[in-house]
């Protein structure tokens, strides 16, 4: 555990020399922070869970950042403290409940309880692509352009996060692109990894899930 903690300061060392170092953009946006919520809740869990996602925002305008989303989820949101974006949220705790508990499928009355489980965002790793706030809808090519400029950093986060599970949410055309810098990875080609909707997609949320937990638990080895 220590070994760990250790190896995950000095990722969030080389994250903040990395993006610190970019470019200014032109509002001055500073990079978002994301990784692991919680350390020892990530390491003792059953499943170590990451969720890749697309890019965070921040505030009316999604400009400004330099703070870090994993810490807010750790302090407020995982306390039961937010209610905002729960279109999002309310899958991803739902879906990690199942996952850690090993329930391979559910139904609208389990996802309502399940989706309560907010303290279970302790134990997932939570990755955006693009780490600036983002400035409108995101867009596919940004996204693809933000991976390709960036994946260096983004491969070396997920190799010392090290999950069991990988839920890609990124776009299709990211997700291809990723498998392909993975297939000769070491540490990641033999990973469970699920390609998925936004957690915020319109369609049925419990189909979304069992989808997910279908792949994790009968098709991943």
């Amino acid at each position: 555990m220590q070994e760990f903690k250790i190896k995950i300061e000095e990722l969030n060392q080389y994250l903040d020399k990395y993006y610190n170092s970019l470019p200014e953009t032109k509002d001055n946006r500073k990079w978002i922070r994301d990784g692991i919520v919680n350390i020892e809740e990530y390491f003792n869990s059953s499943k170590k869970v990451m969720w890749v996602l697309k890019e965070p925002r921040d505030g009316e305008n999604s400009t400004g950042g330099g703070w870090s989303i994993v810490d807010s989820i750790r302090e407020i949101r995982a306390k039961g403290g937010s209610s905002d974006s729960q279109q999002t949220f309310y899958p991803i705790v739902a879906t990690t409940y199942a996952l850690i508990n090993n329930i391979d499928s559910l139904n609208q009355e389990k996802y309502n309880e399940y989706r309560q489980k907010s303290s279970v965002l302790n134990n997932i790793a939570y990755v955006n692509i693009q780490k600036f706030p983002a400035l409108a809808n995101s867009k596919d090519r940004e996204i693809v352009e933000a991976f390709e400029q960036n994946s260096e950093a983004l491969l070396k986060q997920i190799e010392v996060i090290n999950p069991d599970v990988i839920i890609f949410t990124a776009g299709g055309n990211v997700f291809n692109k990723f498998l392909d810098r993975v297939r000769s990875n070491a540490i990641l080609k033999d990973k469970c990894m699920v390609n998925t909707f936004h957690p915020a997609h319109r369609g049925n949320k419990v189909d979304y899930i069992n989808g997910i937990l279908n792949k994790v638990f009968h098709s991943c080895d």
